[in-house]
């Protein structure tokens, strides 16, 4: 039986969510089950599988005997990862929301531990880090500097999140509007939006899950930059779904705006260049000669006028470029 939320300890909820990911669900499940925090309500969420992922999440929730309130729902169709999280988060009924995925697997004080970091009233956003490892649960340390960029990244901007381990409050999300398009980088989009309404979020270097690297995941910063012009296609694809993020936070500033929410002026000027940026880096085979020109503008505003260069110009000029010292 679920015990009553106090003051000192809220009512939290653990939101696991799932798409394709039959293989490792149950791990994922179990982890969520583990949790030594209360009260906690336990959302098990599929965005509409092709697999057996929900019908497996429904049998765990079936024979689950613990503390922890269980529910289980999917989508009726793909919802897209941001809107998938925004519309479990309006079931949810706790004050803070921890966000899981389907492959990874939540150690057992993962929520003990977050919770921590909302005691203080104008923390909106948490993350921590992690255990890796492979496809078979086996434990590796391949990327042992993703620590120190993790705080090189969060120096620069103190709203990055590492969206794996993250934590919202349960206000935060259900301010937000869901996305007229699929977008799939919610952290990416969460820490657009904390630091356009000055909201704070912090960083424990501390591991919260193991989490798990295999083909459907790896990261695009394994490839190097020669590399990565090599690989167009699968680099313009993300550049989309950047665009995608970047063009949800302009329209979700703008109804929180209406709604009376304080919206950072330098922030909105940012996140519309870097909008126009991805767009035309996303578009960059079939931009016109004008948009050329438009796209090594914001290139160069954004920091990537090299890439530019040689997408409009050729690769013949990256051996005159390599060497140049650019903004």
């Amino acid at each position: 039986m679920m015990s009553d939320p106090t003051p000192e300890r809220p009512l939290v909820t653990f939101a696991l969510f799932a798409y394709n990911q039959e293989q490792y669900i149950r791990e994922a499940v179990e982890g969520a089950f583990a949790q030594t925090y209360e009260p906690l309500e336990i959302i098990l969420s599929d965005d509409c599988s092709k697999d057996r992922t929900f019908e497996i999440m429904q049998e765990m929730a079936a024979e689950y005997k613990g503390p922890h309130r269980v529910v289980v729902r999917q989508s009726v169709v793909n919802a897209g990862l941001l809107n998938h999280v925004l519309l479990v988060s309006r079931i949810s009924t706790g004050e803070i929301i921890v966000v899981a995925a389907g492959d990874d697997i939540a150690l057992p004080k993962r929520i003990e531990i977050s919770c921590h970091a909302f005691s203080d009233p104008d923390v909106y956003a948490m993350s921590g880090d992690d255990i890796i490892i492979d496809q078979n649960g086996k434990e590796t340390d391949w990327d042992d500097s993703r620590i120190d960029r993790r705080n090189a990244w969060h120096a620069r901007s103190q709203t990055w999140i590492h969206g794996a381990t993250a934590a919202y409050r349960a206000k935060f999300l259900n301010r937000l509007p869901l996305a007229m398009h699929p977008v799939f980088y919610e952290d990416m989009t969460f820490s657009d939006l904390l630091i356009a309404t000055q909201k704070k979020s912090v960083r424990l270097a501390e591991p919260l899950i193991q989490y798990r690297y295999h083909s459907d995941n790896l990261s695009d910063r394994l490839v190097n930059d020669v590399a990565r012009l090599r690989t167009d296609v699968k680099t313009t694809e993300r550049w989309k779904r950047v665009n995608q993020s970047k063009k949800y936070c302009l329209d979700a500033l703008y109804f929180l705006s209406e709604s009376g929410e304080t919206v950072s002026t330098e922030e909105l000027k940012r996140l519309n260049r870097e909008e126009r940026y991805f767009f035309f880096a996303a578009n960059w085979m079939s931009n016109s000669f004008i948009e050329k020109f438009e796209y090594l503008y914001y290139a160069w505003r954004h920091g990537s006028i090299k890439s530019a260069i040689v997408r409009v110009f050729g690769s013949q000029t990256f051996h005159v470029l390599k060497n140049v010292e650019w903004r």
